[in-house]
């Protein structure tokens, strides 16, 4: 069961909301006058962020102020962090054209590379299929691997294009392959 915000505000607390975000305090004078509390929230969040005892009033509308102007810094923050993120992806969006071959590293204790090619594309999404590779050169331990454009080995998969490149699995982002050959673990190294 979870508990509702009414049940952690104070009887007789006094409301005090931030008219520029969502935060809130409940404030309340004990009739001894000794202790001046604050319980405060933003969001959605049942639970009170905090929730202080103060000498004086001066000292507990002071807290308030400042969380009020803490909860709106980082709600800036987030909204500007966000904006970024969907430019970087607005950027990419534009970067990844039909033929082009993506990869992959992965693996733990081990790289695997994996290769693709985007088959179709719009804005924001590419269709992508497997393609395979090849050893172009092998060392003790690990392999250079090159891609085999049009070679394919796998259905199709439609990936959003976002700000990281493509997220093929929940383990590996692809992005555009450069041209160079990519190193491997080789056979019998973990691989």
């Amino acid at each position: 069961m979870t508990l509702k915000r009414d049940f952690y505000i104070p009887k007789g607390a006094k409301k005090i909301v931030d008219p520029n975000t969502d935060a809130l305090a409940y404030v309340n004078d004990w009739e001894c006058g000794t202790k001046y509390t604050a319980m405060v929230f933003a969001g959605k969040r049942n639970k009170y962020d905090n929730y202080y005892g103060f000498k004086t009033a001066e000292k507990r509308d002071n807290y308030v102020q400042e969380y009020f102007e803490g909860i709106a810094n980082q709600y800036a923050n987030k909204k500007a962090w966000a904006n970024k993120q969907k430019a970087k992806a607005a950027t990419n969006q534009d970067k990844y054209k039909v033929g082009d071959i993506l990869y992959t590293a992965w693996g733990y204790d081990q790289t695997n590379i994996d290769f693709y090619q985007i088959v179709n594309k719009t804005k924001a999404m590419a269709t992508i299929r497997p393609i395979k590779g090849y050893i172009a050169k092998s060392y003790q331990g690990y392999n250079d691997v090159m891609p085999q454009k049009d070679n394919f080995a796998g259905g199709e998969m439609t990936k959003k294009i976002g700000t990281y490149g493509l997220k093929i699995h929940s383990f590996a982002n692809a992005d555009l392959w450069d041209g160079r050959p990519k190193h491997q673990t080789a056979t019998g190294w973990g691989h």
